[in-house]
């Protein structure tokens, strides 16, 4: 069994060739964004953040550079809590709803001496 492979021939099959195949890898390339963008459908993923207190201990004494920088990764963990979508959108949803609020007309103070 004597298998050779020619590789002028492989070159002149592609050369002439080529154009086809980009044409299949474009169509191809299409078809699969639109099943994939249409078709198929979008895969969800959630993430939960776990918010830690510490617990203060006045025995150890030159730690406040440490407790700062804690302090600063708590409050961006807050901010990022507060700024997430599902929290969001509930304010949104609140603020949106039609509320009527009772406003009583202001009463003036009596005996109290105007400046």
């Amino acid at each position: 069994m004597d298998n050779v492979i020619d590789l002028r021939r492989l070159w002149l099959i592609v050369r002439r060739n080529g154009w086809l195949m980009i044409l299949l890898g474009i169509l191809f390339s299409g078809i699969s964004f639109g099943v994939a963008k249409f078709v198929i459908p979008p895969m969800y993923s959630a993430s939960a953040d776990l918010l830690v207190n510490r617990q203060h201990d006045d025995t150890q004494q030159g730690l406040q550079y440490n407790d700062q920088q804690a302090d600063v990764q708590i409050i961006n963990t807050y901010k990022d809590i507060i700024t997430r979508p599902i929290i969001l959108n509930a304010v949104v949803k609140e603020l949106n709803r039609p509320r009527k609020i009772q406003v009583s007309p202001a009463v003036p103070e009596i005996g109290r001496a105007h400046v």
